[in-house]
């Protein structure tokens, strides 16, 4: 027999991105997966986990950039534009972007 149940879909993942004022270079990236029929994260609750795990990796998480992204795609290899405050995807067949992105 087969099962009408259906799983609850997925909704949009939000993120949180700790990223190098300096450099744009990415630190820690925390995702907090959603439901498309659930309430919204709570985005500070979302923030404290990104900061609390990061602490256990990065002595100076005071000092990195907080960046809230709202739907985020998790498969793809990111940088923050530190002008703009802003997500950028980076081509994966980029060598020199993805070696700017790693020092």
């Amino acid at each position: 027999m087969e099962s009408k149940m259906n799983p609850m879909a997925l909704g949009p993942t939000y993120s949180v991105v700790l990223y190098d004022l300096a450099t744009g270079r990415i630190v820690h990236t925390h995702h907090q997966m959603t439901l498309r029929e659930g309430p919204p994260p709570d985005k500070n609750a979302v923030q404290n986990d990104a900061l609390r795990e990061a602490a256990r990796h990065h002595s100076k998480v005071s000092e990195l950039g907080i960046l809230h992204v709202p739907d985020c795609k998790t498969d793809a290899v990111h940088r923050v534009n530190v002008g703009s405050r802003t997500l950028e995807e980076l081509d994966k067949t980029d060598k020199p972007a993805l070696a700017r992105r790693a020092s």
